[in-house]
């Protein structure tokens, strides 16, 4: 069977061109509301998950969500500023948090143990430095992990909202 080149096709063109713009335009909203992030440490501070799906479009967070935000300066030196971090909201607005020598609760609920990080080979600094008594600011929310060995808010304070990214869901 041959095709005749005389015969011509508008019928084909009505139809892909609006499929192919629909593909396109989904694949870009979807491109720019998701983003995967690649937990690429050693001793992961959230289980075993090392892919997180990360909603750009839902930055309102509640104690317990998952979410991605950039570092800043004061997570040095275990994060350059810029970097993404997965945490914890362990804390938000209106909660009280107390750090001391045995660990962190938030609303009087243990959320981690110890201070394991200012050890002399790690932060150099005595543990005493980090111990304090807090209440969460609006804007800003407290990052947790749950290995014991996490690096989060009881070493450098808060997560401002600037510094969101979104919601983050694991993956594998």
């Amino acid at each position: 069977m041959s095709i005749d080149p005389r015969v011509k096709r508008p019928a084909f063109w009505f139809k892909a061109l609006p499929m192919l713009a629909l593909v396109l335009g989904v694949g870009g909203y979807l491109g720019q509301r998701f983003h995967i992030g690649i937990d690429d440490q050693t001793v992961r501070c959230l289980g075993p998950y090392r892919f997180y799906l990360i909603d750009r479009a839902e930055r309102t967070l509640r104690r317990g969500d998952v979410f991605a935000f950039y570092a800043d300066p004061r997570t040095a030196p275990y994060f350059e500023p810029g970097r993404v971090i997965v945490k914890q909201a362990a804390g938000v607005a209106g909660d009280e948090v107390r750090v001391d020598r045995d660990g962190v609760r938030v609303n009087g609920a243990p959320i981690a143990h110890g201070l394991a990080l200012a050890a002399p080979e790690k932060l150099n600094k005595p543990p005493e430095t980090f111990v304090r008594t807090v209440v969460v600011p609006e804007g800003a929310y407290w990052a947790a992990g749950t290995h014991p060995r996490s690096f989060d808010s009881r070493y450098w304070g808060y997560v401002h909202a600037r510094q969101v990214i979104g919601r983050a869901y694991p993956l594998f």
